[in-house]
């Protein structure tokens, strides 16, 4: 018999994670859930399967036989949600992609996706609440919660800080060591530590004098 899962979202992250989760893993998903106010008369359904209103989400699906996992890209709006889903008592669902290549000894929390196309050398840890798509992560690298990767190599040897963002075709040089909070943005190349809060942007990797808690709220909405 197949696990009960619970996707929290209905964006297009949730409906990526419903297609794996369906076809890759040993879940069948019974229900979305997101905040009553993002709930339309319109949207009522996903893939014909219902949404319900997160604040009663236990009321509809016992804790003890449904396991969650939580389709939102933003960082910290992810981390909230998390937090509160752990007060509820629900338990988490990762999901491996069968497509992806990792070794035995990868070490990762909960509520952790790795995405087709992820190459994953010995010797890493993953943080609670991460995504990762299409990624190199090089051996020996600690990725803390709460972060997002996304088509980018990350050298050997890295350390990356908690809710941090990095995009697609950036690249981080072995042995660095990403602050916490950062926002590195497509096509960055990184070769020596970053401060916490620092934001990145290319065609020249440049430091920006803003912090990214500024433009957090409005990033990968």
């Amino acid at each position: 018999m197949n696990k009960k899962l619970i996707i929290y979202g209905i964006g297009k992250l949730a409906e990526y994670a419903y297609y794996v989760f369906m076809n890759d893993s040993p879940y069948e998903v019974v229900g979305f859930c997101v905040e009553s106010r993002f709930i339309k008369e319109t949207e009522q359904t996903l893939f014909n399967i219902k949404v319900y209103d997160s604040e009663r989400i236990s009321q509809y699906f016992s804790v003890a036989n449904h396991d969650i996992f939580i389709a939102v890209g933003n960082n910290s709006i992810r981390n909230d949600i998390y937090e509160k889903v752990k007060t509820i008592g629900y338990s988490f669902a990762n999901y491996i992609s069968s497509k992806a290549q990792y070794w035995q000894d990868c070490k990762y929390g909960n509520n952790v996706f790795i995405g087709e196309g992820c190459v994953i050398q010995p010797f890493v840890s993953i943080g609670n609440n991460t995504l990762i798509f299409a990624s190199i992560i090089g051996h020996h690298c600690q990725i803390a919660e709460n972060s997002t990767l996304s088509g980018c190599c990350i050298g050997g040897s890295v350390k990356i800080g908690q809710n941090t963002f990095i995009g697609m075709n950036t690249s981080v040089n072995q042995n660095v060591s990403i602050g916490s909070n950062n926002i590195i943005g497509v096509g960055c190349t990184i070769t020596k530590d970053t401060k916490d809060n620092d934001v990145y942007s290319a065609p020249k990797s440049k430091l920006r004098i803003f912090s990214s808690s500024k433009i957090l709220y409005n990033f990968l909405k």
